[in-house]
């Protein structure tokens, strides 16, 4: 439609352009000719408004989706962990009910021996042996002898007892397991159906997107995918590793990462912004802060690195760093063209860690500074002291 009415615009203008030349025309036939072409031009512009807002549309609702595949994804990302660690309870209950059981048929076994033994032998009692001793010392050791075996027998019964409890706990705590890891899965084949169709609408809204929109939302896609996976190796991290890290985050202000650098090309929150000409909007997970190739990037706070990246080609993010300063708060850098660190390492406050670069999705060298805290990002300018 867009085509059609630029061709009938540039027709109009060239019929015109001819008559101006054959034909003697009054002031009025001008203006009624202007107006015309005005019309024509205004309806090929709103045309093309149309084609560009269905197609902002088009993104916007592939970005909708996004964000509910991704909230599902880190759901299903949860539940196999869940499952992954059920199933080792599983195994370990398991073995340990194979080995208190295999205990208690031992136990029981050496109970059964003891009494055939003592059958064989008659039913000489603890008495007739003390009272048939020859002389007292005799007697004496005769006394204790009885009494080490009186008090095995009742240790024997009292470990069948225990035993016997024991298997009747870890098979019920077993069925339990096994009703959890049921439940667990029914949810997942749940999410991963609601995935699949999720995944099968996005996939018809892209092949509405022009050639050149494609592109852009695959640089989008693989951002918001790169996203995620800090936020859940973050979590990760939180769930495992945080209690044994010996840093703790006491408050008060965290460092500039980029110091005699405070100009922002991109501030925290929603923005919006053109990609080859295309409007996109999304939210900005952290704050871009311009530098030449090579700057020094700090340490905002004493912490351990929790992830360092060294392939740019792996994550939109390209080279970055991901530290932990204690309790829930995480601090991500990214963009880099050098890491100066390694994960597990102990960092303090102020230290160099990387150099600013331009890895990744980006426009220019500059650095991408977040913070995380209780699983949630800040604004970092709430943390941080220029």
């Amino acid at each position: 439609m867009l085509k059609k009415c630029v061709s009938m615009l540039i027709l109009i203008v060239i019929i015109t352009t001819s008559m101006s030349y054959t034909l003697a025309v009054t002031e009025q036939d001008l203006k009624n000719q202007q107006n015309d072409i005005q019309n024509n031009i205004d309806d090929a512009k709103d045309e093309l408004e149309q084609v560009e807002g269905e197609m902002t549309e088009t993104m916007k609702q592939i970005k909708e989706l996004n964000s509910s595949i991704s909230e599902n994804q880190n759901e299903l990302d949860d539940l196999n962990d869940e499952i992954t660690s059920l199933n080792k309870e599983l195994k370990d209950l398991t073995n340990k009910l194979e080995e208190t059981e295999k205990e208690f048929n031992q136990k029981e076994s050496d109970l059964k021996e003891r009494i055939t033994v003592q059958y064989k032998n008659g039913t000489v009692s603890y008495l007739d042996v003390l009272l048939n001793s020859n002389g007292i010392i005799e007697f004496v050791s005769n006394y204790y002898i009885l009494t080490e075996m009186v008090e095995n027998d009742t240790q024997l019964l009292e470990t069948i007892e225990q035993k016997k409890k024991e298997i009747e706990e870890n098979k019920s705590e077993l069925e339990t397991k096994k009703a959890d890891l049921k439940v667990k899965k029914a949810q997942a084949d749940k999410i991963n159906v609601t995935l699949k169709n999720q995944k099968a609408q996005k996939n018809s809204y892209y092949e509405d997107l022009s050639e050149q929109e494609k592109e852009i939302q695959k640089k989008l896609d693989q951002y918001e995918e790169d996203q995620r996976k800090i936020s859940q190796e973050i979590a990760n991290f939180q769930k495992n590793n945080s209690g044994s890290s010996n840093v703790q985050y006491t408050g008060g202000k965290l460092l500039w990462p980029l110091p005699g650098h405070t100009t922002l090309s991109s501030g925290f929150g929603n923005r919006t912004y053109k990609i080859h000409g295309v409007t996109v909007s999304d939210f900005h997970r952290g704050l871009d802060i311009p530098a030449s190739v090579g700057t020094n990037i700090i340490a905002a706070g004493d912490g351990v690195v929790v992830k360092a990246q060294t392939n740019p080609y792996v994550s939109s993010y390209g080279k970055y760093i991901t530290l932990y300063h204690g309790g829930s708060l995480y601090t991500v850098y990214a963009h880099c063209n050098a890491l100066n660190v390694k994960v597990g390492q102990k960092v303090s406050a102020g230290q160099v860690i990387a150099y600013v670069g331009a890895t990744g999705n980006v426009t220019g060298p500059h650095l991408h500074f977040e913070v995380q805290e209780g699983g949630a990002l800040k604004d970092p300018r709430s943390y941080v002291s220029k």
